[in-house]
This record gives structure tokens, sequence and C-alpha cells, in this order.
């Protein structure tokens, strides 16, 4: 298991999502992250399977 951390532009191309759901998403607790300083930083991994577990709901 690598520990592979990626910042918020980088999620936000793999997830091909926007910044406001993934705003929504951090809010919610759907989506780990490390908060250094002013930065976000995410373990694909760990977002992946949190996304995997909590699907997400589309309306």
């Amino acid at each position: 298991m690598s520990n592979k951390f990626i910042d918020t532009q980088q999620l936000l191309e793999v997830l091909a999502i926007s910044p406001a759901t993934l705003n929504r998403y951090k809010k919610r607790g759907m989506i780990p992250y490390i908060k250094l300083g002013n930065v976000h930083r995410y373990d694909l991994e760990k977002v992946i399977r949190a996304l995997e577990y909590n699907p997400i709901k589309i309306r």
C-alpha cells in the first residue's frame, strides 16, 4: 500500500468533479483529507475506498 498524496486539482481531475462538489463531499465527511496550513492533500486510495463504501446518491 502506497501513501500517494495528491493535491486538490489532481483529485478534481481524477474524480471529474467540480470544486463545489468536492467541498460538499468534504463537509459531509465523505472524503478523507489532510490539511497542512491552507493546503489540502488527499490519499487517493483512501478517497476511492471511501467513495466506494459511501456511494454518491444522484438526484
